[in-house]
């Protein structure tokens, strides 16, 4: 096993050294157009990204490209369920809120179920382990958290970032608030050659 890592982010300011010993490589990149050669990788992280950018299938199509046959792919993604209208970033009258206190919202922000992804992934991916994490608790603790930050009181925000962080933590099955994938890269069948005949 490698301990070589590569650290994509569109935005400089977000790529951090991690990992004591390991070999990192700060790439910044676009995740539609990987700036990475065709399969040279054998997993692939990819948590909350796939909601923001433009087009997910190209996203998903780059990640099967450098990934090896076999390379495995950890993704997560803001569940399509009963709670995702607790997160402020997706549901239109906490965007407005956010607007109008001088947040920013992302432009893009899906939500996915498990058979959506299933579809974005497409014939490349078999899907391995799902996990659904975190509640209704959590969607709120993620509102509280960005309310904490406006009043300037850094107690209230880790609170509620520690509350938020333990229920993000349990299982709550389709009505949770967050998707977690293992996928592998099916290995594809090579096309047999027919003799020709003389």
């Amino acid at each position: 096993m490698s301990d070589e890592v590569v650290a994509l982010d569109v935005n400089r300011a977000f790529l951090a050294q991690d990992g004591p010993g390991m070999d990192t490589h700060l790439l910044v990149g676009d995740a539609t157009a990987l700036p990475i050669s065709d399969e040279c990788v054998d997993t692939v992280v990819a948590t909350e990204v796939l909601e923001h950018v433009p087009s997910d299938s190209a996203m998903a199509s780059e990640i099967s490209r450098v990934l090896r046959p076999d390379g495995h792919l950890i993704i997560t993604v803001p569940n399509d369920g009963v709670f995702g209208f607790l997160d402020p970033t997706y549901f239109s009258p906490a965007r407005a809120v956010l607007r109008i206190i001088g947040k920013e919202t992302q432009p893009i922000h899906r939500h996915y179920s498990l058979e959506k992804i299933t579809t974005v992934l497409g014939k490349d991916f078999r899907i391995e382990e799902v996990s659904r994490t975190g509640s209704w608790l959590h969607g709120v603790c993620v509102l509280l958290v960005q309310l904490s930050r406006l009043t300037g009181s850094k107690r209230l925000e880790r609170t509620f970032n520690s509350i938020g962080g333990y229920d993000y933590q349990l299982d709550y099955g389709k009505a949770a608030y967050n998707l977690a994938i293992r996928a592998m890269k099916v290995r594809r069948q090579q096309p047999s050659v027919a003799s020709e005949r003389p």
